[in-house]
Formats: structure tokens, C-alpha cells, sequence
């Protein structure tokens, strides 16, 4: 009896659930990722043109010669190139695995 309630109750639970493999659902979560890194991608872009107009409003209001203005520009974008390459060797180095002799 038990066995024949379960395997109705089963038979219910399972009548709406979605295929094993779903198209639509990977779809949807590979947008959403995607979506996620244009945001923080945009985010670092944005705060990277911050920081360098602050550089360069900063060099203009203390009176700096073009020289020191640009190194301090200069330092500012190496920077941001190390925030923007960082996960990308951070990913290259764990992919790579090392073996120890």
C-alpha cells in the first residue's frame, strides 16, 4: 500500500519539474555570469577614470610641473593594469599546477 501511495506521490512531484538537461536554464546562468562581469568590469573601469582624474586634478591644484603630473598618471595606470591583469595571471597560476621535485 505504501508502495503504491509513494510511488503516486513521486509520480506528482515529478509530473512539473524541469528535463535533466535543461537549454533554456544553462542559458539563463551563463547570461547572468556574463552579466556580472560586464558589472565588474564596468565598475573597475570607472573607478580606474576616478582615480585618474583625481591624479590629475590633484597634480593641478598642488601646482606640480607636467613631469611629476605625468609620472603620477603614469603610476596610476600601471596600477590599474596590475588590478585589471591580476585575476588573469591569478587564474593562469592555479590552472597551472607546479610539481615538486
Amino acid at each position: 500500500m505504501t508502495s503504491e501511495i509513494d510511488q503516486r506521490i513521486a509520480a506528482f512531484l515529478n509530473a512539473n519539474a524541469p528535463p535533466e538537461r535543461d537549454p533554456m536554464f544553462r542559458i539563463q546562468l551563463l547570461a547572468r555570469r556574463e552579466r556580472q562581469r560586464f558589472k565588474r568590469r564596468a565598475l573597475l573601469i570607472l573607478c580606474t577614470a576616478f582615480a585618474f582624474v583625481a591624479i590629475v586634478l590633484t597634480g593641478y591644484s598642488a601646482r606640480a610641473s607636467l613631469v611629476e603630473t605625468a609620472s603620477m598618471v603614469l603610476l596610476g595606470l600601471s596600477l590599474a593594469g596590475l588590478a585589471l591583469g591580476f585575476p588573469v595571471v591569478l587564474h593562469a597560476l592555479r590552472r597551472t599546477q607546479i610539481k615538486r621535485v
